[in-house]
């Protein structure tokens, strides 16, 4: 992890909803920072494997959730070297969350944000509707239903 917050919340912002594991090379004495990090911004339910001293003697690989994880090493001091493999986001999960997100704004709201990004009107609806969750025709049936297309 970065040592530097606004290098560090970048990355963390793509974990979120990245479906692909994150793999962390981390300094015992930053191992339960690093995972209180994590449950704060991905959350505590997903998974993570910790790993420690690699390929050697006491090789040592404990899955958990992040949560399990920062219980685990409250009452176990963290010694050697750590990699920490972070799980990908679930995709129906991070899907359900972004519609969520969108649906907070009326299909309206929502066309004209893609169409301020300088997209043409046709692909500004496709875009919105693939946001929302639903097909073309319904959001552009909502929408004429709002003489959204008067304007």
């Amino acid at each position: 992890m970065p040592a530097n917050k606004k290098e560090r919340n970048k990355i963390l912002e793509q974990l979120k909803t990245s479906e692909k594991p994150a793999v962390f090379y981390e300094a015992p004495h930053r191992v339960r920072k690093t995972l209180q990090i994590f449950s704060e911004t991905v959350g505590g339910n997903r998974k993570v494997s910790v790993c420690r001293e690699l390929t050697k003697k006491y090789e040592e690989i404990l899955l958990f959730t992040i949560e399990e994880a920062i219980a685990y090493y409250q009452k176990t001091a963290p010694r050697g070297e750590f990699v920490l493999v972070l799980d990908g986001a679930d995709q129906e999960k991070a899907a359900a969350e972004s519609r969520a997100k969108w649906k907070e704004l009326s299909p309206e709201q929502h066309v004209d944000y893609y169409i301020k990004q300088g997209l043409p009107r046709k692909e500004a609806m496709k875009m919105a509707a693939k946001d929302r969750g639903v097909s073309k025709r319904e959001l552009y049936s909502e929408l004429i239903g709002k003489d959204f297309f008067l304007n």
